[in-house]
């Protein structure tokens, strides 16, 4: 999930790789704890900032304005541990630019490559909108675009809460997450499969 941060694509190398792994993963951890949204944290755009950087150093870290936001400069130490745990990495550790595409393709070619995916796109898209905003939650905090987008384009076979639970932990879902979210996308998939 940490190939999935935004700006990435301006990281060239497999050190600005490393780095940007490094201080999502120590972002994460943090975000955890805190139950908190890990870009309320530390914003994407600082971690790619910092990753595309020529000479990446502490230094320049805290030049970001996104290191510079109180909220993670509480946690200054961490992003440093991270960033010299990156830097430390042999060359055979390093993560490579590019990984072959695992996901679905983008939502916008399902409708004619596969219509019925792109019925559960709509349904399952439409209930986690209803969900979120009766929660008044941001879409991506209830549940990762990607993981329902997953579900959607291959659903378990067997659309019970159970198995879609199932799915949502495999994915990386959170115990709260899960619990609002799969007897609904469940019961979404059942009404499809008629």
């Amino acid at each position: 999930p940490w190939r999935r941060t935004s700006g990435i694509h301006a990281v060239r190398c497999p050190l600005g790789m490393a780095i940007v792994r490094e201080l999502w993963f120590a972002r994460d951890e943090i975000a955890r704890r805190q139950d908190r949204a890990p870009g309320r944290i530390l914003q994407d755009k600082a971690l790619s900032e910092l990753a595309a950087a020529q000479q990446p150093t502490p230094a320049l870290m805290r030049g970001i304005p996104g290191f510079q936001r109180r909220v993670a400069r509480r946690h200054e130490s961490v992003w440093r541990a991270a960033l010299q745990r990156a830097l430390s990495l042999s060359k055979s550790d390093l993560p490579p630019l590019h990984l072959p595409h695992d996901g679905p393709p983008n939502p916008r070619s399902w409708e004619q490559r596969d219509p019925a995916a792109h019925a559960r796109y709509l349904a399952l898209r439409e209930v986690i909108n209803e969900i979120a905003e009766e929660h008044r939650l941001p879409q991506e905090n209830l549940l990762t675009p990607d993981t329902w987008r997953r579900l959607a384009w291959q659903p378990p076979s067997d659309s019970n809460p159970d198995t879609v639970q199932e799915f949502l932990a495999g994915r990386g879902a959170r115990p709260w997450q899960r619990e609002l979210t799969a007897a609904p996308l469940a019961e979404a998939l059942r009404v499809l499969e008629g």
